[in-house]
């Protein structure tokens, strides 16, 4: 895996800042998106996925280190969605945090336990990377053209989506269809409570989970290192900054169309 430093080179080279839209004739905002319907796979095979399941690594800046661990997220489309950190925040220690949305309810445990406010409704999360990884449409959502975006390398079309758990904008590479990034704003990884963990000597320690390690404001997710998975295109690398500056990147590799069920994503 890449270090976590090389997100400050994608954050410059990549950050896009929207544009006024001048007097030209608009886009329109359903045919960017069936352009990058196409550019990952196309229509008919997209809606052929019900379910996507994503496994991997990831490494997140902590003050002047970093925390790396294993990462799963689960799709069952449209309702249920769940997602799984295993981290290793001490030696001998391992904190496991998921997030479920069973179709009706967000639920965030940490070691199994219930653990309110630790991240916004699963659902939202749900919605934006159903979105980035396989076009889906979240459900109530309307979309807009937010105009043209620009950096000294590049230049993407931007598709407002209004969906009922949260706004976010999509920009869109016009050479290749594909995304370059998401934004929206929001909180990645609330903290604040403390755990007691048996060590491997069998000794009891305790960690506090600062809140210097919760991340609020504008949020940007990279991708990049598409994957050909089953005549998808899914992205290898998502990488996330907040406020401009980098936090935390997964590298994931699919699986299309498991055998998921509704019950795996109940606490």
């Amino acid at each position: 895996m890449r270090p976590v430093g090389r997100l400050q080179v994608i954050a410059v080279t990549t950050t896009l800042v929207a544009v006024a839209q001048g007097a030209s004739p608009q886009p329109n905002a359903s045919t960017l998106w069936e352009e990058f319907n196409h550019a990952i796979g196309g229509r008919e095979a997209l809606a052929r996925v019900t379910s996507l399941s994503a496994a991997g690594e990831f490494r997140r800046r902590a003050g002047d280190g970093t925390i790396a661990g294993k990462l799963q997220i689960a799709l069952l489309w449209p309702l249920h969605f769940s997602k799984t950190r295993i981290e290793t925040p001490a030696p001998g220690m391992s904190l496991t945090r998921m997030w479920l949305f069973d179709g009706i309810t967000s639920t965030a445990l940490i070691q199994g336990a219930p653990a309110d406010g630790l991240e916004e409704r699963s659902d939202a999360e749900r919605d934006r990377l159903g979105a980035l990884l396989l076009g889906k449409i979240p459900s109530g959502a309307e979309l807009s053209y937010g105009g043209e975006a620009k950096s000294p390398d590049r230049t993407a079309s931007v598709v407002d989506v209004d969906s009922p758990s949260g706004a976010f904008r999509m920009f869109i590479d016009p050479k290749t269809h594909r995304p370059l990034m998401l934004s929206y704003t929001g909180q990645l990884l609330k903290g604040g409570s403390t755990f007691n963990f048996a060590g491997a000597d069998g000794q009891i320690r305790t960690l506090k989970d600062s809140k210097a390690a919760s991340s609020e404001g504008a949020i940007t997710l990279f991708v990049s290192d598409y994957l050909d998975i089953d005549g998808i295109f899914l992205p290898g690398t998502l990488s996330y900054s907040v406020n401009g500056t980098p936090l935390e990147e997964w590298t994931l590799d699919y699986k299309v169309n498991e055998n998921l069920s509704p019950k795996q994503f109940q606490p």
